[in-house]
């Protein structure tokens, strides 16, 4: 193991790779919440040129597909109101 990844481990408690993927997921999140981006358009913004690809890794992350998220938002707000 690298000096890096050991160190980054160390004090962040997770990999590199990891903790991107974190900040990735954190930012789609975001988008979805606050934009009207289309799915294609927040995963090129988040650094994934395959929108198909981000959409299966979003649903791994976090149970359910963008599209799914942003439409729970949506539900959550009509609720609230």
């Amino acid at each position: 193991m690298s000096w890096f990844i050991q160190n980054f481990r160390q004090y962040a408690n997770t990999t590199p790779a990891q903790y991107i993927q974190s900040l990735r997921v954190t930012n789609a999140k975001m988008l979805l919440e606050t934009t009207s981006y289309n799915i294609t358009e927040i995963s090129n913004l988040i650094g994934y040129e395959n929108p198909l690809y981000f959409s299966r890794f979003f649903r791994k992350q976090c149970g359910m597909s963008p599209s799914q998220f942003r439409k729970q938002l949506v539900l959550n707000t009509e609720h609230f109101q």
